[in-house]
């Protein structure tokens, strides 16, 4: 009997470790599996692709509106030192048409004003004339919009004038103007924006 138990003791130990060893196994082939498996099974590549950001497109803007090209008279010197009454006598045989000018002989300015151009007039210092080419006459009473105004000097190639300051200024700081003369027979409207200077 001893014998006999001695025996089942040593397959129970036997068992035992059969089992255990066993166990091991399974488990290392579940390992060894799941590490096959994972080695087989492609990997799907993660590729990382950098997208630009769309570059923030400015706000437009209104584009300024460019200044009107003076029109350049060859033959009539914008720099001239002479009176403005001498300057203006040069525009002879070169102008063709009446034209506003704004002068001073005090400060040197001299401008020749094309239709609708922007006046800038300094009423204490500047005077106003009308250039009379041939065939152009100018009607005293047809200055539109331009109280207070005083003749200086005239002929028969221009008409000179100033605006009195304190009447001009009551006006505004712009004033839409016109001088009309009568060229070649018919009404010749000269409009202007006249803007006053300090």
């Amino acid at each position: 009997m001893k014998n006999l138990m001695r025996r089942v003791s040593i397959v129970a130990v036997l068992i035992s470790l059969l089992m255990v060893s066993l166990t091991g196994c399974s488990s290392t082939t579940t390992v060894e599996e799941t590490k096959v498996s994972e080695t087989v099974e492609p990997k799907e590549e993660v590729v990382e692709v950098e997208v630009a950001e769309a570059e923030a497109e400015p706000d437009p803007t209104a584009e300024p509106t460019p200044e009107p090209t003076p029109i350049v008279y060859e033959g009539i010197d914008m720099e001239s030192q002479l009176p403005g009454v001498e300057w203006i006598l040069t525009f002879k045989d070169i102008i063709l048409e009446p034209k506003i000018v704004v002068f001073s002989d005090e400060t040197g300015k001299k401008q020749i004003i094309e239709k609708g151009d922007v006046v800038y007039f300094n009423p204490d210092v500047d005077l106003l004339a009308v250039y009379l080419p041939e065939g152009a006459i100018f009607p005293i009473d047809r200055a539109r919009a331009l109280p207070g105004r005083k003749w200086v000097d005239e002929s028969v190639d221009y008409v000179i004038f100033e605006l009195e300051p304190v009447k001009t200024r009551e006006l505004g700081n712009t004033t839409d103007a016109a001088i009309y003369v009568e060229f070649n027979g018919e009404e010749y409207e000269l409009p202007f924006e006249l803007v006053l200077e300090e």
